[in-house]
């Protein structure tokens, strides 16, 4: 009471109010104001790893922004550029819908990428601090991101016993399935979530792959971590012709690995790369198309993960061995509620396009999914809460039939203000949680690197009958 008698006072003086909590401080002067260790609120200046925002203002006018509900996202802002925008779509389009009972969202952009320039930290590190400084500072109740299995893994052994949720787009280690528990419940809803599908299903996927083309001998390249070491064991289980597995610790192991592996395995038809860095993937690229490897790769077929698929790696390599490569990614799902998402993508943001990384539409999707889950908790908890905003998502994916689209804001309050679930359909799909394991499944995408390097084509897709993979749709573009 004594803060928000003193509300009308200048700034200059909140740094001698009492405070319990870093939530007293915020409420009563803004987003960026903190309880001290001498029990007093003061302002502090924003992480270095956090000072974009939208509204872009949100930093320099905390106190008018008081009331937003506050969003994260957590991603490498060097190289995952199109999810932090397809973040922030939806808040943009909630705001002209009116908001939350005429509240708006806000959301902080925070990166974990590993650079000098802002504190020298590696990525792990990065996401363990941020995501402290979100929830425990800030009172974050929902993360978008990281997109990485690493990293999300980081965020949840750092916050996930917080009442948060994080919400992956594109985090698909098999490993994060029961970090939060094997069995969920309706009362007891797991607090880390993903819109793209489980790497159980690529794993698999990429194994059919290889069968149907009659590849032979196989060595599998892989990253030390969840997904790395997640998406290899899964292929291992689903296909027989593997004769060598490599792992590296670092990116600086990589170009190395490029170099000896041809001499290392004269006899090997193809070599699944298995890593969540795109810039590890480039680097590995272009360390075989260098001098004398160019043409012992030449004999290779070069296999990649969802990872790759992104305009990085067509931008930071100039490859002579783009006709050797394929990959394998959740599929980018076409129709009116994907088109609806990329003509709005590039109408807000000019000059970007939606297409420049496989995991755009799945990004929208999860801040879709966080708020809905926040308008779920708002009406039926009484509050907005992490708990609240896990059972929230578990409520859309059985009800009345509704696409993820600005339009259908007013529909979605409706039947959550009346205890109702929904069944929605994504930019990125069906998003049809399973009620045990809250996954999704997704088709899984071949795909190739069109002559001119400029983009990705299909080439094959494999979809899914009681966890068989078969193929489900011949594409234009041949895989051979």
């Amino acid at each position: 009471m004594v803060i928000l008698s003193l509300l009308g006072c200048s700034l200059t003086t909140y740094d001698q109010i009492p405070c319990e909590s870093h939530g007293t401080c915020r409420e009563a002067f803004g987003l960026n104001w903190t309880c001290g260790d001498e029990g007093l609120c003061s302002e502090r200046d924003p992480h270095t790893r956090c000072t974009s925002t939208w509204p872009d203002d949100l930093w320099i006018r905390p106190e008018d922004y008081r009331d937003r509900v506050l969003l994260a996202s957590m991603f490498d802002h060097t190289t995952d550029t199109p999810e932090v925008y397809a973040v922030r779509l939806p808040v943009i389009q909630l705001e002209d819908q009116g908001g939350l009972d005429g509240t708006d969202f806000a959301v902080i952009e925070c990166t974990y990428e590993e650079t000098t320039s802002l504190d020298g930290l590696d990525g792990a590190s990065a996401a363990a601090e941020v995501s402290s400084y979100l929830v425990d500072e800030l009172g974050v109740k929902a993360i978008i991101g990281p997109k990485t299995s690493g990293q999300t893994t980081v965020v949840y052994e750092t916050v996930g016993d917080r009442d948060m949720v994080v919400i992956s787009p594109s985090a698909t280690s098999p490993a994060l399935t029961t970090i939060d528990g094997a069995v969920k419940t309706d009362q007891d809803p797991g607090n880390l979530w993903r819109t793209a599908p489980p790497d159980s299903l690529q794993g698999l996927a990429v194994a059919r792959e290889l069968d149907a083309r009659g590849t032979g001998k196989v060595v599998v390249v892989y990253q030390t971590g969840p997904y790395g070491e997640g998406l290899k064991e899964v292929f291992l289980e689903s296909y027989q012709g593997v004769a060598s597995e490599q792992e590296y610790l670092s990116a600086s192991d990589v170009p190395d690995i490029a170099t000896a592996l041809p001499s290392e395995h004269p006899d090997v038809d193809t070599v699944f790369f298995i890593s969540s860095e795109v810039a590890e993937i480039a680097e590995f690229l272009n360390a075989a198309a260098e001098g004398n490897n160019l043409q012992r790769w030449r004999n290779i077929q070069i296999f990649l993960a969802d990872g790759a698929a992104q305009a990085y790696v067509l931008d930071n390599t100039e490859n002579e061995l783009y006709g050797n490569i394929l990959g394998s990614r959740p599929s980018v799902t076409q129709g009116l509620v994907y088109d609806g998402f990329a003509a709005s993508y590039a109408a807000t943001f000019p000059g970007r396009d939606s297409t420049d990384a496989v995991y755009t539409s799945y990004a929208f999707d999860a801040t879709w999914l966080a708020i809905y889950g926040a308008t779920w908790s708002h009406f039926n908890e009484g509050e907005i809460s992490g708990l609240g905003i896990a059972r929230g998502l578990r409520k859309v994916s059985s009800g009345e039939e509704l696409e993820i689209r600005p339009t259908n804001w007013n529909p979605v309050k409706a039947q959550f203000k009346a205890g109702n679930g929904i069944d929605v359909l994504g930019a990125s799909g069906e998003l049809d949680f399973d009620p045990v394991t809250e996954e999704t499944t997704a088709p899984i995408e071949i795909w190739r690197i069109d002559q001119g390097g400029t983009r990705f084509e299909v080439c094959r897709t494999w979809c899914w009958d009681e966890g068989e993979a078969y193929d489900c749709q011949v594409q234009d573009v041949s895989c051979e």
